[in-house]
């Protein structure tokens, strides 16, 4: 952005009273949850929104995604199961114990080929490029294949590094690529992932991974809580 037309010079003035991430924190608070997920086919590719093998985000109430490349650095802060069931949009069944009798039909009919019902991990994480937290949602058939290999990339607690005989770590800077896959039905775009020798130098602040995380593994006490401000 340029200040060309402005005449005078402001540059000594203030312009908050506290740091600019601190800023934009503020308005993060309450914000849904947004979504990454690979774009391979579809009318966003068809339209040139974005390019095929590239992760994008989706932006809310509109058209657009905002184009994140073919590779992105993540920090993976927590995994849980869900299903959905998205045939009548007005009523989108949701479930996240895999357990449920609901979880369990919407993988039966994910599994016999129904477009409508999705299934697999959900990852939160947060994404270098833009400093955000989002979810991505392995709920296609390359997609499960894929998650099991992000599951490494989670923090271990001491728990369960005592369970597994490891040592407790935070999240491990992962790396997402895309690889280009064929057979003889079709072709597409699937997600990789590999160990990120880039440090983030620019972590979210520890009581925002809390809220994150708290809200991310308690989903149904998280919506209710957004319908109550709705209000």
């Amino acid at each position: 952005m340029s200040n060309e037309l402005v005449k005078n010079d402001y540059t000594s003035l203030p312009t908050t009273s506290i740091s600019r991430t601190a800023l934009q924190e503020i308005s993060k608070a309450n914000e849904f949850l947004g979504r990454i997920q690979l774009y391979t086919k579809g009318r966003a590719i068809d339209t040139g929104t974005i390019a095929p093998g590239h992760y994008g985000v989706p932006q809310s109430g509109s058209d657009g995604i905002l184009d994140l490349g073919g590779e992105i650095d993540v920090l993976v802060f927590a995994a849980r199961a869900k299903a959905m069931n998205v045939s009548d949009l007005e009523n989108i069944v949701v479930s996240y114990n895999p357990e449920d009798e609901a979880f369990q039909d919407i993988k039966s009919g994910a599994d016999a080929g129904d477009n409508g019902n999705l299934y697999g991990h959900s990852f939160l994480l947060y994404e270098r490029s833009t400093s955000e937290f989002y979810e991505l949602f392995c709920c296609n058939k390359s997609a499960r294949i894929f998650s099991p290999t992000l599951l490494p990339f989670l923090s271990l607690n001491a728990a369960e590094a005592e369970a597994a005989g490891e040592e407790p770590h935070g999240p491990i800077p992962a790396t997402l690529g895309v690889r280009y896959a064929k057979n003889k039905k079709g072709s597409w775009h699937a997600s990789t992932v590999k160990e990120c020798k880039a440090p983030f130098t620019q972590e979210p602040p520890f009581a925002r991974v809390v809220e994150e995380v708290t809200k991310f593994l308690n989903p149904e006490v998280a919506e209710d809580d957004d319908r109550e401000r709705t209000r």
